[in-house]
């Protein structure tokens, strides 16, 4: 009976991955041809009513796409133009998402978290599909995957996404209507370019990604003024004074605090 089991077992494991192999056999073939195959559109669009793998203008959010790129090649910053955007009322993608009754959710946003941030707009600006190109193939996930299967401290499997280098994404000219023209495109991404700096590991705060705002919820950021190192809310830092306060702290008393406890 043990034998038998271990011999079920095995062809069910067997039966799903190939099936799983055969689905993204045709999620492949769906990219290579330019269809869209996400389950959200990308900000600033919406799927076509009439073929959900084809992509059309939403109007709206298109509006502050455009808007974005023409105020960062106008030379404003990404933290003022989220900030500028907050305080125009225009709702962040995640938002707008679920304003529009799509069953959005993300996994990296703090639920105090529901403006426009520098990281939103970065993203935003390195986006491609703005072009009217269709690109895909971005990350690969399943558990039949040995690239994709992590074992934590316990031995417990889990499957993450792993990252696919740029050269292998799916990348297909003219699928859909253009929201930025290629020439703005390429500029912007010339300046991303140039304005983008090596981080310095060796800087790196001893408290970095380990200490949160007790209002916000934001990460707490080092700022170094003149031999004084201390803490500060990242989210006043990026938004201002209406959003949250400094909540400073310095590192050396942080150091104390813990040494002492």
């Amino acid at each position: 009976d043990g034998l038998e089991m271990k011999i079920k077992i095995l062809l069910n494991e067997f039966y799903s991955q190939n099936i799983s192999e055969k689905v993204r056999a045709e999620v492949r073939s769906k990219q290579e041809l330019g269809k869209f195959i996400g389950a959200f559109a990308a900000y600033g669009y919406k799927k076509d009513p009439a073929d959900h793998n084809h992509l059309i203008i939403d109007k709206e959010p298109a509006l502050t796409v455009k808007r974005i790129f023409k105020e960062f090649l106008e030379g404003k910053g990404k933290s003022t133009i989220a900030r500028d955007l907050n305080k125009d009322g225009i709702p962040c993608p995640s938002l707008y998402k679920e304003l529009n009754g799509l069953n959005y959710k993300n996994a990296n946003k703090l639920d105090s978290t529901r403006q426009w941030t520098y990281s939103t707009v970065n993203k935003i600006l390195h986006q491609q599909i703005y072009t009217g190109d269709m690109v895909q193939g971005k990350c690969k996930f399943s558990k039949f995957d040995r690239e994709c299967k992590v074992y934590d401290e316990e031995e417990h499997l889990q499957i993450k996404a792993k990252q696919i280098d740029k050269d292998e994404w799916f990348i297909v000219p003219d699928t859909h209507e253009a929201i930025i023209s290629r020439e703005d495109f390429e500029i912007t991404q010339g300046l991303l370019e140039r304005n983008s700096r090596t981080i310095d590991f060796s800087n790196i705060s001893l408290f970095s990604g380990m200490i949160r705002c007790g209002d916000c919820g934001k990460a707490l950021v080092k700022n170094k003024s003149g031999n004084t190192v201390q803490y500060i809310c990242s989210k006043y830092r990026q938004l201002g004074k209406t959003e949250c306060t400094r909540h400073t702290i310095r590192e050396d008393k942080l150091i104390q605090i813990i040494s002492n406890e």
